[in-house]
Formats: C-alpha cells, structure tokens, sequence
C-alpha cells in the first residue's frame, strides 16, 4: 500500500499526485495490479498514467462509487444528435421499448421504465448486469469499463456504465 497526499503530510506517505515514475517506484518485478482510491477527477489524471505503463486493463481497479454521470463531460464521448434513445430490451420471454435519456446508463433508464434488471455494483466491475448488445452503438468510459475479453469479443456489455449513443436492443439475463 502507498498512500500519495497531494496536500498535506503523513509518516510513511508520498507527497504530490500519482504518475507513472511514482508507480514504478514501488512495482514489483512482472505483472502486477494496481487499486484506487479517491475522487474521479483523480481517477482520470492516474488513469492516462497507467496507459504509459502498459498495465492490462483488468489489473487495474477502482474503489466503486455507484452510477457514472456527466458521459459528454469525457474528450472521448462521441457527438449524439438527440437526447433520448429507444433501447428494446428482452428479458425473460418479453420485448419492451423504452426511451433512455442520454446522460443516464441504460441501467438506469430502464430502471426508470420500471424495468427491474440484476445489478449489484452499479459501476463495471462485477458484471452481474452483463447483457448481449443485439444492435445499435453505446458509449463506455475507459475508466469504468470493466468487462472482460470474453465480453468484447461476444459483444457483451454492462448496462449500469453503458450510455446508448443510437437506438439500441439488449438481451439481458433474467434475476439471478
């Protein structure tokens, strides 16, 4: 454990913010993991470092604070045309349409459509929400995109951090 202040200082703690020497300073030899722990715009700042790195992605993690917001605030997120999106949505033996505001997760769009679908993290990481992307394009952010290689190449995603960019259909998992 390395605990990096920016602000402030403590026996036993770096001063100043994480880059990739400071990582290297304390990684072992090989593969290794790294956890987070702190604000998103924190988040943001140490992810573009691990990129100079090298780290595979599923050796990184972060401490879970619920539901992504603000998807546009991100240099990446692609320019939408409208604010809605109709997702359709099987899910056990039944197809519904709902419209999805574009700044919620389609998690939450549909849990504001009344639709009750497994989630446990709400944030990537667990992949208890993982559903098949059928059609359409979605947005996920780099810094909560926690779905395996098996996810990507069978075209899986997870609802809780996913934003429908196009209309979308998704096939998603009965309760667990």
């Amino acid at each position: 454990v390395v605990r990096v202040l920016r602000e402030g200082e403590a026996k036993g703690a770096e001063k100043g913010v994480i880059t990739a020497e400071l990582i290297k300073k304390y990684a072992p030899d090989g593969e290794y993991s790294i956890f987070l722990c702190g604000p998103q715009a924190m988040y943001n700042f140490v992810d573009k470092e691990i990129e100079k790195l090298n780290i595979r992605r599923k050796f990184v993690r972060h401490e879970l604070f619920g539901e992504y917001h603000n998807p546009a605030q991100n240099a990446d997120y692609p320019a939408v045309d409208k604010s809605t999106f109709n997702v359709t949505v099987n899910m056990a033996g039944t197809k519904k349409v709902v419209a999805v505001d574009a700044n919620d997760t389609i998690l939450v769009g549909l849990e504001k459509a009344g639709i009750a679908v497994p989630a446990r993290c709400r944030s990537g990481e667990c992949g208890w929400c993982h559903s098949k992307l059928v059609s359409g394009q979605v947005y996920v952010p780099k810094s909560v995109d926690g779905r395996r290689l098996a996810d990507y190449k069978y075209g899986y995603i997870h609802p809780c951090c996913t934003f429908a960019i196009t209309d979308v259909e998704i096939i998603v998992p009965e309760k667990r």
